[in-house]
């Protein structure tokens, strides 16, 4: 009994530093966005921002990729936390000492965010496994999921408010406060070891590995996969482009406070979308034809953002693609996930991951070179949108049922 009670509340104080951190990661791309339109209307220092961010989150997760899982799970996430409050901490000091150069300071800042950032997850994981038995853990995994979900949504409207009515500032000293709260939660679980921590097995230390483990043999993917894998790069590199070009577009035709409300029905849609995919009725869609119907939801969210008038218009299109992108993102890598070999299914996972490290940022960097030239950027966008269609449509592109 006693044991029970000290897990619900230490399962608590696990819940509430989520909800602390997650409300500070929900605070920044809005705040920085509008900062970052209010120093550079063209939207070019937005655009860099955003790489610094997602170039940093690359580097540390790649370097994640290569580490063994730590002993103590805690000391990570307080380190996670630790490094974005510090980011933080030290663009509000540079802000409040220097009236100049605001661009550098607010890329340098991204950078450190986004390096500290991809610690946290996988450590509170590992965390929950330790601290956890299988149906606490179930409970707690939902719940936190769904926090995730409402922070997610709520996170460009709280960020936009609170940019706008206290300053760019005041949000810097709100969102160090929310990882301090954290950090302050984590405490309680200094000294708990991860599960690879508590027990290892002797015999994986002294067994040699066999000759057919050794080898590496050559994979190849079906030819589906591979055109597949080409229209999700056409797709991650218009996701990309719009997400630098968006904000700019709908702050600089709108409002600041306008982005925050799309950014939240882009989230929403995609939500929806994660939703809806686990309906039966999606089993008898052919994963081509969510592709091609993504490929079109694109080149609409694209019109609608640089030819359309209407907040309205931009903002269906935006929460159309949103749920589309969910929708046939699941089912393919359901797909992914039933090819007849683990070696197959890792190729198929390495290669996915490959093609968003690349496509987002060559999206991001196709807006910023052509910022003052969008009927050029929406132009190519358009065509390389058409060729993925016209993949998708190829006999081999279709997967083959075992």
């Amino acid at each position: 009994m006693e044991r029970s009670l000290l897990l619900k509340t230490r399962a608590k104080n696990l819940v509430l530093a989520v909800v602390a951190s997650a409300l500070g990661d929900g605070l920044i791309p809005t705040a920085f966005a509008i900062q970052s339109f209010k120093l550079d209307s063209s939207g070019r220092l937005l655009t860099f921002v955003l790489i610094a961010l997602w170039s940093a989150k690359l580097i540390s997760s790649l370097a994640l990729d290569k580490i063994p899982t730590p002993v103590f799970p805690a000391r990570i996430m307080v380190l996670s936390d630790f490094g974005r409050a510090l980011a933080q901490v030290g663009l509000l000091v540079y802000l409040l000492l220097f009236a100049n150069f605001w661009g550098p300071a607010l890329i340098i800042s991204s950078f450190l965010y986004g390096f500290f950032a991809p610690w946290f997850g996988p450590n509170r994981f590992s965390l929950l496994a330790s601290i956890l038995t299988g149906e606490e853990r179930r409970k707690i995994n939902s719940l936190l999921s769904a926090i995730g979900d409402a922070l997610f949504l709520a996170g460009p409207l709280l960020g936009s408010a609170l940019t706008l009515g206290l300053g760019f500032k005041a949000v810097l000293v709100i969102d160090t406060f929310t990882f301090v709260i954290s950090m302050a939660f984590i405490a309680s679980y200094w000294n708990v070891r991860s599960k690879s921590g508590q027990q290892e097995a002797p015999e994986e230390k002294t067994a040699e590995p066999s000759p057919e483990k050794a080898a590496i043999p050559h994979i190849r993917l079906p030819r589906w996969a591979v055109h597949g894998l080409v229209t999700w790069l056409i797709v991650a590199t218009t996701i990309g482009f719009i997400g630098s070009a968006a904000p700019t577009s709908v702050m600089d035709r709108f409002s600041e406070s306008t982005w925050g409300w799309i950014a939240s029905i882009g989230a929403a849609g995609s939500l929806l979308g994660s939703l809806l995919s686990s309906f039966p009725m999606w089993k008898k869609v052919h994963w081509n034809l969510l592709q091609i119907a993504l490929c079109a939801a694109y080149a609409g969210h694209l019109l609608a953002l640089f030819l359309s008038s209407s907040i309205y218009v931009i903002a269906i299109a935006t929460s159309l693609s949103g749920a589309l992108t969910a929708i046939s993102g699941i089912t393919w890598d359901v797909l992914g996930q039933e090819l007849p070999s683990d070696d197959l299914v890792n190729r198929f996972a390495v290669r996915d991951q490959i093609v968003n490290t690349v496509g987002i940022p060559v999206g991001m960097l196709l807006f910023a070179f052509l910022a003052n030239a969008n009927g050029i950027s929406l132009s190519i966008l358009l065509v390389l949108l058409s060729v993925a269609a016209l993949v998708c449509f190829a006999p081999k592109s279709v997967p083959q049922k075992s």
